[in-house]
This record gives C-alpha cells, structure tokens and sequence, in this order.
C-alpha cells in the first residue's frame, strides 16, 4: 500500500511538516508495511516556508524583522540553491501566531516586517519573489509593507505619513507615491501564494471575512472595510489599478491587493504551488491513499483552502483523499460533494483546547484508523 500524506498546518496547534510526520506514523502503525510519501504544504500561510524547505526547494537564511506590533524579532526567508529565488512568509513576521490573544486587534497591527523582510530578500539579488500571505494578523492592505519599500503615504492636508501605517489609519490615507520604491524591485516577478478567493472589501471582504479571527470587534470591522474601500479609490485615481473585486484582493487584510497595486504582483494558488514544488502529482500517480487535513473544515474550504487542492489533484488521478480535520463548521458536506473522498473527526469527544494541545497524537490515531478502515474495505 501507498499512501501520500499531504496536510497543511492545523492553526494554533500542529505545523505542516509535523503533522505529516503524524500521519505518516499513523499509516505504519496500521500497516506496517505501507510506503508513506512526506508532501507537508500550506496554502501560504503558518508553515509555508517550512513546507518549501521540506520540498527541498529553498534554503532557510535568518533575517532581521518586526512583528504586526512593531516589535523586532528573528525571522526566515527561504532562498534557492541557484540563488535566484527567494521565499517570503508574511506570518514569519506579521503572523497571529506571535502575537497574544489579548494582543490581537487589526486596527493597530501593519505589515512593515514583511516589507522588511522583502528588502533582506533583495539583497540576496533574487530574481523572483515568491511571497506567502496566510496566517495574518493585519488589515493594513500591505501599506505597512510598501512603506517600508518606499511608498509614501499622505493625509487630507498633503502631508507625509511618516508613523508606521497599521489598519486604523487607512481611511486617513488621501494619496500615494511609488516613486520612490525600491529600484531592485524593477524586473523582479513577485509571485503571491494567496489561498484565499475574497475581494478585498464588502460583506466578502477581508474585514468582514477575516477581521474577527484576527481579534476585531463589530465596530472595528466596519473601520477596517471603510479603510479598505478608501485606500482602494486612491489606488484606482493615483495608479489606475482596480483591486476591489480581483479574487484574492482581501487575502490577509488587503495584502493581496496591495501587493499587485503597490508591487505588480502576481496572485497564485499557494498549495498549487507547494505541490508543485513537492513533486504530489509524481507521487500520487501510483498511491492507493492521499491523507491531508487542516483544523476545520467548512464551507470555506472550497475557496481555494489546501485540502481541496489537494483532494482535486488526486481526483484527477482517481486516488481517493480522506481529510483529517479538528471540527467542523457550516456545509463541511460541500467539501465531499466537490471531490473530497471524507472527512475524519481527530477526537469528536474532545474540547477544542484538549484537542489543540493534543493535535499530533490525535493525528496519529486519526491516520490509523483511516488507513485500517481503507484496508478492511479492499
């Protein structure tokens, strides 16, 4: 028996790369003699670096960089072994995961750290940016980023914006100038692995979407979309760029949008990317099993969110891909009837928190009793 084991990070709880290794035990301890192929990726976010690394596709360098709180810290990028690319993790600097619950709110976070992370990227002298942008804890629309690049900002008045821009001062923001961005930016193709579809603001939104897991309140998130709906116009009458509804716009807070306004980015599917990288179609050609997985599973996994990456691609290689998830939210049935194979519960009976600090033993049970329920019905 083959089996791929192919999941992203479980939030909060279990690396990409770790929680491979835990299904990939769980497949041995129900057979023993089971080949397992390792394919950890991400969607972009927590453990997309990791994921590349694990691919073999890039190299880890430390850099220097500020959290969403503008806090320095230690950080990674990746870079390639011919040394003309270069792999940026948004969530290594401006990710949730580092910031205290108490910490969490939007509107006084911003993604300079990326930026600054971008420019320790240039000096490598890449010549392609691949850029991961899940797993935010901002909603600044890249603005932060930009500044940090060289964008200025301006008030109602003309002025400079010279603070760091975090998401509460977008609706402050009158005009812009990219004259003076980074000229090593010139001829570089940034890729942007974005695993989500929303536009940037509205109903859909990155604020309305994704504002309250990142910590904002009703009233913030109304803010954050005004922000957004502001910064966007200025785009549109400086750069002649419309960004509101591109699918991906509202990726982590805007950052998406802003990275093709502000950068000329490109946005791509962040596990079709990983995969790629991992060689999963080679692998899945002569596998009996693909095992993937992410914290939750609902309606929106449809939108572009790894597992369903995943569960397409063996689809089309008629393997069947089974989802080990945390819980289930709304229409998790909506991932089955678009080619997911099934879904299994880590520990039904469990809380959330027991079953957050025990994710990779549940992991491990989880991948067995797949792998021994899959043998019995052969």
């Amino acid at each position: 028996m083959k089996v791929v084991v192919a999941p992203d990070s479980y939030k909060d709880a279990c690396a990409a790369v770790a929680a491979a290794e835990a299904m990939a035990a769980g497949v041995r301890a129900a057979d023993a003699g089971a080949a397992v192929v390792l394919c950890p990726i991400a969607d972009g976010g927590e453990g997309f670096l990791a994921s590349l690394v694990r691919a073999g596709y890039v190299e880890a360098r430390s850099v220097a960089t500020v959290d969403a709180r503008m806090r320095e810290r230690s950080a990674e990028i990746g870079v390639s072994g011919d040394g003309q690319t270069a792999v940026v993790e948004l969530a290594q600097a401006a990710g949730l995961e580092h910031l205290a619950r108490e910490e969490r709110d939007p509107l006084c976070t911003s993604t300079r750290g990326v930026g600054l992370m971008i420019r320790a990227a240039l000096e490598q002298g890449v010549t392609e940016v691949v850029l991961g942008i899940g797993g935010s804890a901002t909603n600044d629309l890249g603005c932060g980023c930009a500044q940090a690049l060289g964008v200025r900002f301006f008030d109602p008045d003309g002025r400079v914006i010279e603070d760091v821009i975090r998401g509460g001062d977008l609706k402050q923001i009158a005009g812009l100038d990219v004259s003076g961005l980074d000229e090593r930016l010139r001829g570089v193709r940034i890729r942007v692995a974005c695993d989500v579809t929303n536009p940037l603001y509205g109903p859909e939104g990155a604020a309305a979407v994704f504002g309250p897991q990142k910590g904002a309140s009703p009233a913030a998130v109304a803010e954050l979309d005004e922000g957004l709906r502001n910064v966007a116009g200025v785009i549109e009458r400086e750069l002649g760029r419309s960004i509101a509804s591109l699918p991906g716009s509202g990726a982590a807070g805007g950052m998406g949008g802003g990275a093709v306004a502000f950068l000329g980015a490109e946005l791509v599917s962040g596990a079709d990317l990983v995969l790629d990288l991992a060689g999963f179609d080679d692998a899945v050609a002569d596998a009996d099993l693909v095992l993937t997985g992410e914290g939750k599973l609902d309606g929106q996994s449809l939108g572009g969110k790894a597992v369903m990456v995943v569960a397409r691609r063996a689809r089309a290689q008629r393997v069947p891909t089974v989802a080990l998830v945390g819980c289930v939210g709304d229409r998790p049935e909506a991932a089955v009837d678009a080619g997911l194979g099934g879904y299994e519960i880590l520990a039904p009976g469990l809380s959330a928190s027991e079953s957050m600090a025990r994710t990779a033993e549940l992991l491990v049970d989880a991948a067995a009793r797949v792998v021994s329920r899959f043998l019995k019905q052969r």
